[in-house]
């Protein structure tokens, strides 16, 4: 296959998949950073609440103990909305999205055009990729990606895309 045309118009979904693949997969201790630091105050609430019991009986007015509890709940219930709305939260954010975008892959190249974009980039743009079973995400730096979803290639075309991305670009391969 000498190249890949696609029209692609990106769904909130679409956003909320990547997000969540790129958060886990490239930062898997910073992303759960939130979740550590609520589950640290969560033990160390309860390890208060103990300590009070056996010093002073049933008296459960340790302010500290309880100010620890509830913070560390409510920074796991923040941490597990925002792994679950980010995409659909970005999607909003970003009006470009709402159209859709022209694809042209071929092995040298991805040519992108939709009504605010029009550009060509090598492959040797792109500083990494990374492949699982539902999106390639290729990467022009640390915190910016493009996204394409398997749901809108064949499977021909996506094989095809992943062995270009594969060769040409510092790939890493998650389930």
């Amino acid at each position: 296959m000498e190249k890949i045309s696609k029209t692609i118009l990106f769904t909130a979904e679409d956003l909320q998949l990547a997000y969540s693949t790129h958060f886990r997969k490239a930062y898997p201790v910073r992303s759960r950073l939130l979740l550590i630091v609520g589950g640290i105050s969560i033990v160390i609430g309860l390890f208060l609440l103990v300590l009070q019991f056996y010093m002073k009986g049933l008296n459960y007015t340790n302010w500290a103990a309880w100010f620890l509890l509830c913070y560390g709940v409510f920074i796991a219930i923040l941490y597990f909305y925002n792994l679950k709305t980010i995409g659909k939260r970005m999607y909003t954010k970003m009006p470009d999205f709402k159209n859709p975008f022209n694809y042209i892959f071929t092995a040298e190249n991805i040519q992108v055009t939709s009504d605010n974009v029009n550009t060509t980039n090598n492959w040797e743009y792109y500083q990494s990729a990374m492949i699982n079973e539902m999106v390639i995400m290729i990467y022009p730096n640390k915190f910016r990606f493009s996204l394409f979803p398997k749901k809108y290639f064949t499977d021909e075309e996506y094989a095809t895309l992943k062995q270009w991305v594969r060769a040409k670009i510092k790939t890493k391969e998650t389930k």
